[in-house]
């Protein structure tokens, strides 16, 4: 465990790489009380599109995946933040209403509102 550690410290914050990427994910995981004991629920799961919401009391996540080969947009209205991306340079975008993901891109937006 400590040589994971070791290395991710090595790396740049900006490194893209798919070790950097699991040491985010952990950390978020870890940081989240809706991901390690919050309720889960699926939104959408077509088209090559999975999304669904984490939450706990009145805070939640909620979870886009775009498992295609092609940009999207999917049927599916939410309004919050992002708080960590496939495309790193999306951290703290706000969305509106809809999102739209390139190929392979996903997104974890911290949710606002019901």
């Amino acid at each position: 465990m400590r040589e994971i550690a070791d290395r991710l410290d090595e790396e740049s914050p900006n490194d893209a790489s798919s070790l950097h990427d699991r040491g985010r994910l952990i950390g978020l995981r870890r940081d989240r009380s809706e991901l390690q004991a919050g309720r889960y629920r699926r939104l959408l799961s077509e088209g090559g599109v999975l999304a669904f919401a984490r939450w706990q009391g009145r805070s939640g996540l909620v979870v886009v995946l775009n498992l295609s080969a092609s940009d999207v947009t999917p049927a599916l209205t939410c309004r919050g933040r992002i708080i960590l991306g496939t495309d790193l340079g999306r951290k703290g975008e706000r969305i509106e209403d809809q999102v739209s993901l390139s190929p392979h891109e996903g997104v974890i937006a911290a949710a606002e509102g019901g």
